[in-house]
Order: structure tokens, then sequence, then C-alpha cells
């Protein structure tokens, strides 16, 4: 069987993870991404969706467990802290069994180094921030009083069918200065980037 193709690349915020398979691997679960540092001990990156029970919906969950129990049921991962090392390796591997028993198949990646993109003579342009739901749920809980404040602050909201596109700007304004001046107290440098992005989104909106 042929091995699992993985491509990792060096990004902003993190490594980004691209893999698949030519053929159809039956019986998978989904896939585990496994990571280690100067060729040391082998870590699993976490996964926060897991199987789904009878019943009940499928759910997010902030702590997350293992890829490798976990697994991803994509072909794409992002990972976000990475750690410092000289060598930085990862590895893709199939996940099949069961839901309560998954186990690591034999179809595996090479472990691949990730590295820097090189643009020809297209360059992508990301000129939208990153949303992190998890995060702002995780924030809402520790910052209570300023979250109340935010939701305060948006309302009330302007009704008819150009409520959306009238509130998403202030909306969006009004987040970035709590979350960043309230709860973070960044850099000046960092704070300058979050608002030059919430520029961006002013000037999208029609």
């Amino acid at each position: 069987m042929d091995s699992i193709q993985l491509k990792a690349y060096r990004g902003p915020s993190g490594i980004f993870l691209a893999w698949w398979h030519p053929t159809k691997v039956a019986g998978c679960l989904g896939y585990a991404v496994l990571r280690r540092a100067d060729y040391g001990e082998v870590e699993p990156l976490l996964g926060y969706v897991s199987f789904a029970e009878p019943g009940k919906p499928v759910q997010a969950n902030e702590a997350g467990q293992p890829s490798t129990h976990w697994s991803y049921q994509r072909f794409t991962w992002t990972d976000f802290e990475p750690p410092p090392a000289q060598v930085l390796q990862y590895r893709i591997v199939a996940v099949s069994g069961t839901a309560d028993n998954p186990q690591q198949s034999g179809l595996v990646s090479d472990w691949v180094t990730p590295r820097t993109p090189q643009f020809g003579d297209a360059v992508p342009y990301f000129n939208f921030g990153i949303v992190g739901s998890r995060w702002f749920s995780k924030m809402a809980e520790e910052y209570k009083p300023e979250f109340a404040a935010l939701r305060e602050a948006l309302a009330p909201q302007p009704k008819g069918p150009r409520a959306k596109q009238l509130i998403m700007a202030p909306v969006q304004t009004k987040l970035y200065q709590l979350s960043l001046r309230s709860i973070l107290k960044p850099r000046p440098a960092i704070l300058r980037c979050h608002r030059k992005a919430a520029r961006h989104r002013q000037l999208a909106m029609p």
C-alpha cells in the first residue's frame, strides 16, 4: 500500500500540514499527527472533536485529547504551538479500529521537516484575521465583567435587511478594543496590527 503523502509549511502563526492518500483507506477513522523535536520523543498533537455518541451532537472540547484517540477527520491541520527546536518533524498515521478503541495502523507518512513556502508570480495576501472562537469562549469565562460590558456596548442592534452590514464593523472594532486593551494588554506593535485588521474589515463591508 502506498504511504501517506505529507507537506509541511512554516507560516506566521504556526506549521501548516496537508496530507493525502491516492486511494480509499478501508476502516479508516481519521488521522493522527505525530511530532518530534530534535529526533527526540514522539508526541501526538491534540484533537478537539470527539466521535459522536448515539443521539448526541458532536461538540468541540476545549481540553482536547491526543489525535491518536480523537483523530482528525480531515486532510489539513495547523500546529499553532510548535516547540523551539533545531529540527522539527511531523508524521501522519491513519487510525483504524473503533471509536472506543482506536488503533494506529501501519499506513503512515515519512517524517517531514517543515519548510518555508516559495512563491512564484502569484503571492497570497491574507487581509482577514483569525477569529479564535475557542479562545474567546475561554476568555469570556475568565473576564466576565469585560465581556458583559462588550455585550452591553453592542446593544441595541438595528433592524431590517441591512442590519448585518450596519452592525458588523462597529461590532468587530469594539471586540478588538475590549479584548486587546482590557484583557490582553498587548505590546503596542501587536495592538497596531489588530487595529489595522479592524480597519480592513470596515473597508471590506458593502
